[in-house]
């Protein structure tokens, strides 16, 4: 194995640090999303959506990477978080359950 080999092994180590945390972040927007549907919360929330943004842009800054790069990460994130809670919340709508 070259030097190079053992550095992509060990990215390929971080990414499926990443992924798991992406997991992790789903089952917690499930949980969001119940809550959401049993106490009538509304789904969208812009200051929560601006408050995750700007931590990941924060830390981009801290690790010296462009903000942006971070930024849309964010964004592709609270997209997916979006997407899924909407299916969750439409799929036990009191309607859906008759």
């Amino acid at each position: 194995m070259t030097d190079l080999d053992g550095l992509r092994e060990r990215l390929d180590a971080a990414d499926d640090r990443i992924l798991e945390a992406v997991a992790m972040r789903c089952a917690v927007i499930r949980d969001i999303a119940e809550y959401k549907r049993i106490h009538g919360v509304p789904m969208n929330h812009p200051d929560r959506i601006e408050y995750v943004r700007e931590r990941y842009r924060r830390f981009a800054e801290s690790i010296q990477i462009d903000a942006r790069r971070l930024d849309l990460v964010a964004v592709a994130l609270i997209e997916a978080a979006c997407e899924l809670e909407t299916r969750l919340m439409a799929a036990r709508a009191p309607e859906a359950q008759e």
